[in-house]
């Protein structure tokens, strides 16, 4: 009955096995020449963070392994993964962590 405010008011209300999001953002948005991805991860485990075109083709790999729980960030270039510079237009970043899928649209200007 706890769950439905019939108990003592000044016990913790926190629900069994709620989780905290992952949070993600990037800036500047619009970039050039780099953006600041920043992440916030709710606990350890596996970090990937991957950028693809919008014909969906994977560009440039990030991140992709094992990291602690708390914050952190990657800087991108505006490269793809073999330092080619990148044209002018819309990325998306996905960012893959305790077990969370968060995309992010990024545009490059040049």
């Amino acid at each position: 009955m706890y769950f439905f405010g019939e108990t003592d008011s000044s016990l913790p209300t926190t629900v069994p096995g709620a989780t905290r999001p992952l949070v993600v953002r990037g800036y500047p948005n619009p970039f050039n020449p780099a953006v600041k991805i920043a992440y916030e991860l709710p606990r350890a485990g596996h970090l990937e963070i991957a950028l693809y075109d919008v014909r969906g083709r994977r560009v440039r790999s990030l991140a992709d392994g094992p990291l602690l729980a708390g914050s952190g960030f990657k800087i991108w270039d505006g490269r793809d993964d073999s330092g080619k510079p990148l044209h002018s237009g819309v990325y998306f970043c996905v960012v893959r962590a305790a077990e969370q899928e968060r995309i992010l649209k990024l545009a490059l200007i040049k």
